[in-house]
């Protein structure tokens, strides 16, 4: 039994590297109307608009943006109101596909990994 879970943990560790290249397909999917409009001072200093202007630091802005959607109160600490609002309803259905995606996988590891790491030798 506990041979079985720890190749499922492999399993689901190594599928959890998928979730990159689908940040980075939300990345380039993202609309200019909200980068021109949010990526900017002050919503961002400047160290942060030199830093995430550039792959793969690119993925922290998209972070950062897909933050607002799974917390709207974390609009208040950027002052990114209305962020929500203005984003394309396809635009807010990826990104929480991807980051719900990938949170869930992340709880199976570690809910995987405590079974196998209780379970009797």
């Amino acid at each position: 039994m506990l041979d079985m879970l720890g190749k499922i943990a492999f399993i689901l560790l190594m599928t959890g590297f998928l979730w990159i290249p689908l940040l980075a397909t939300v990345t380039l999917l993202t609309p200019r109307k909200l980068l021109d409009k949010y990526f900017k001072e002050p919503h961002f200093n400047k160290g942060e608009l030199i830093t995430f202007n550039s792959f793969p630091t690119t993925l922290m802005r998209t972070s950062v943006f897909c933050r607002l959607y799974l917390t709207p109160s974390a609009e208040k600490g950027r002052n990114l109101y209305g962020f929500v609002d203005d984003s394309p309803r396809w635009y807010r259905i990826s990104v929480l596909v991807v980051y719900l995606g990938a949170i869930t996988h992340l709880i199976l590891i570690f809910v995987l990994g405590g079974i196998a790491y209780s379970m009797p030798k």
